[in-house]
């Protein structure tokens, strides 16, 4: 990952501990010398994810989405109908 800091604040970077915060790093240094297009970030998640894939670093662990109060509100009615007694 050389190259990527100015010399100042380098710091090694094994591959083994690549993570998103390298990426996002490596995204405002590259924005600095040329305008980013999305592509950019398309490839670099699609290299990190090969990476991934071939175990050459570890598989990020996604937190689970916070619900938004009209899907909670939504799930709480889905499970009040699911449990109300049905008419006969």
């Amino acid at each position: 990952m050389r190259g990527i800091l100015p010399r100042s604040r380098r710091e090694p970077v094994s591959v083994r501990r690549v993570s998103a915060k390298h990426q996002a790093r490596y995204l405002r240094f590259h924005a600095r010398r040329v305008q980013v297009r999305r592509e950019d970030a398309t490839a670099l998640e699609q290299f990190l994810e090969f990476l991934r894939h071939e175990g050459v670093i570890p598989v990020v662990e996604k937190a689970p989405r916070r619900l938004t109060p009209v899907e909670r509100e939504t799930q709480t009615f889905e499970v009040y109908l699911h449990n109300e007694p049905r008419p006969r």
